[in-house]
């Protein structure tokens, strides 16, 4: 159901480096993550390229560094809807531990939805991760099933089966593990390291 990170993260229809690339692979992720990281050293206040950046490094396996960009970008701007929505999912469903903080995942995932006004089914499904993760499972299936009703209200039927199934989890108390988020310590280091790789980069069409 979820082999791929949160809606926030990776939205449908997002385009390859776009504000918000999803689905790139091999060089073209590497590039991507070049040219972001390049554009976050060049405005360290960016805080829509911090978040890109992590979006990015996500994808990457860099987990841990994609917590970085948008801890900082939060410290910019702490009421950035994006950067809570992406920060809460690792927080909360990340399936390494050390990773995990379910009391600050609730905390920002309730900020998130508030300041969307409270009807979005996406941040629902979140939360809902969030209260799980905290060992809050009561308010996850709450949370959960106001999700589904608003997915459903929405026409959104891929996403209010997502709230079903994972209703049964949590029913049986048992947190959502994004496999997505899994880590992988790899040569993105090496890549960002090299000044050949930085003199290749070019502004994204």
């Amino acid at each position: 159901m979820h082999a791929r990170a949160a809606a926030e993260i990776r939205p449908a229809n997002a385009g390859a480096y776009g504000e918000v690339p999803v689905g790139l692979e091999g060089k073209a992720l590497d590039e991507a993550i070049l040219f972001w990281s390049a554009r976050v050293e060049n405005e360290p206040n960016n805080i829509g390229a911090r978040n890109t950046f992590g979006v990015l490094l996500v994808q990457k396996h860099r987990t841990r560094a994609a917590i970085e960009q948008w801890e900082t970008a939060l410290a910019l701007d702490a009421n950035d809807g994006n950067t809570q929505s992406n920060l809460v999912w690792v927080l909360a469903t990340a399936p390494n531990a050390s990773l995990r903080k379910g009391i600050r995942a609730v905390e920002l995932a309730e900020r998130a939805l508030k300041l969307a006004g409270g009807v979005s089914p996406i941040l629902h499904r979140t939360l809902a991760a969030a209260c799980a993760e905290a060992g809050r499972f009561d308010d996850a299936i709450a949370t959960a099933e106001r999700g589904r009703a608003l997915a459903e209200r929405e026409g959104n039927r891929e996403l209010a089966d997502e709230f079903t199934a994972v209703l049964a989890q949590y029913r049986q108390h048992q947190p959502f593990r994004d496999a997505s988020l899994q880590l992988h310590e790899d040569e993105l280091q090496e890549a960002l390291a090299s000044k050949s790789w930085r003199g290749e980069l070019r502004e994204p069409a």
